[in-house]
């Protein structure tokens, strides 16, 4: 989430549909959830070929998977990590993680508030959390 610079309007506040949420920067436990979040999406992805593929093909996707988990490619700072906090969905999810702790937040409340100005979304959060984990 590094490249974006216009703001909402009150620091670590975000207005959507005449609501404030609170945008809070990421936490450890936060980066916890996302590294979660990268690996079931892994998994689901290689679940999804099991029809498609032989028994061998899908158990050598599972290991590839495996192995990734094993080294860290998914931790916040890992290389798919880094690459998923520049794809769509992972800003989405991002910023749904950034707006958790307001009360009745959802992943479909937080891409609707991002969607809405993702400039400004990504600006301010890039400033809450000091440096992107990407640089």
């Amino acid at each position: 989430m590094a490249e974006t610079a216009r703001v909402f309007g009150t620091p670590g506040v975000v207005e959507h549909k005449g609501v404030k949420y609170k945008q809070s920067p990421i936490t450890n436990d936060m980066w916890g959830l996302w590294e979660v979040w990268l690996e079931e999406r892994a998994w689901r992805r290689v679940q999804r070929t099991k029809a498609k593929c032989s028994p061998q093909e899908y158990q050598e996707r599972l290991d590839t998977i495996g192995r990734l988990v094993a080294s860290e490619a998914f931790a916040w700072n890992g290389p798919l990590s880094v690459k998923a906090m520049d794809a769509e969905a992972g800003q989405c999810y991002l910023a749904f993680l950034a707006l958790s702790l307001n009360p009745d937040m959802s992943e479909e409340l937080a891409r609707e508030i991002y969607d809405g100005d993702r400039a400004g979304f990504v600006a301010k959060q890039t400033s809450l959390d000091g440096q992107s984990p990407n640089g």
